[in-house]
């Protein structure tokens, strides 16, 4: 008849980890450069090398399949597309 709520909620936050991560992977590209426009009145690169790691560690976790994020079931779409599918 259809998917079970939790199959569907985990596919929307498929779609959603997705569009934050490539939102954060341009930000955090920008403050890597430190701020070159000067419009920023604070040392940003900290910050970029701090949501760089943070992505790593979180395509990791896809990539490595932990078993506590197999319990769940509304995490089942991560963990089917992979690591190619969040690239």
């Amino acid at each position: 008849m259809g998917v079970s709520a939790s199959r569907a909620a985990g596919a929307i936050l498929f779609i959603i980890i997705v569009h934050i991560g490539m939102i954060l992977l341009v930000g955090s590209l920008g403050l890597l450069m430190n701020g070159q426009m000067g419009l920023l009145p604070f040392e940003p690169s900290c910050i970029g090398y701090g949501l760089a790691v943070g992505m790593m560690l979180y395509l990791m976790m896809v990539y490595l399949r932990p078993r506590f994020m197999q319990r769940y079931k509304i995490l089942a779409p991560l963990q089917e597309v992979g690591l190619s599918g969040h690239l």
